[in-house]
């Protein structure tokens, strides 16, 4: 390549641009032939190498003419490795009728929850309330509240024993206990 069309070229004369394109054009066909990246054709990669053939031009010095096919292809490389790079970066969009490891569509593995999954946020919901209004209790109410819950047939007798409280003061404790939890429900 002569040194006057690249120079011609750098100062925006067309023609020599166009020229000097053309005499890349069977480097970036062959390179573009290398390259299969997912949403881009064979056309759009060529034109990332003419894109890439007209900043390279701008960006050449004037002292180092000689070694400008070489930096040309160098840019030309650089820019097509970096359209793979953007391409491989991100997943590749799975569809459901794609078949998994199983043999069967991503579609048929999939659960109908519809109606679950509005009683579950319900059950989410009001489990939160729950334990809000759980921590309003005070510390022996808590432990009562417990004792009953474990074993609603003995636990308060059991409560009793073990704090020696009289058994109906600790019944009356406990329906204290579950009317204030119901009152911050």
């Amino acid at each position: 390549m002569k040194t006057d069309v690249l120079l011609l070229a750098k100062n925006g004369d067309q023609a020599a641009m166009f020229q000097v394109i053309k005499s890349f054009e069977g480097w970036v066909v062959k390179q573009c032939n290398y390259y299969h990246l997912r949403g881009y054709e064979f056309e759009d990669l060529k034109q990332v190498c003419y894109q890439t053939i007209v900043y390279a031009v701008y960006r050449l010095n004037e002292q180092e003419l000689i070694t400008a096919p070489s930096f040309i292809i160098r840019c030309m490389q650089n820019a097509l490795k970096f359209e793979c790079r953007k391409v491989l970066s991100k997943p590749e969009p799975d569809s459901l009728n794609t078949e998994g490891d199983s043999g069967l569509e991503l579609m048929d593995l999939l659960v109908d929850d519809s109606a679950n999954t509005e009683s579950q946020v319900l059950y989410n919901l009001d489990k939160r309330a729950l334990k809000e209004s759980y921590n309003t209790l005070s510390t022996e109410e808590k432990d009562l509240i417990s004792y009953y819950i474990m074993n609603p047939y003995g636990g308060l007798k059991e409560y009793a024993d073990k704090y020696s409280k009289n058994y109906r003061k600790v019944r009356y404790m406990k329906d204290l206990a579950l009317a204030k939890l119901k009152s911050t429900l």
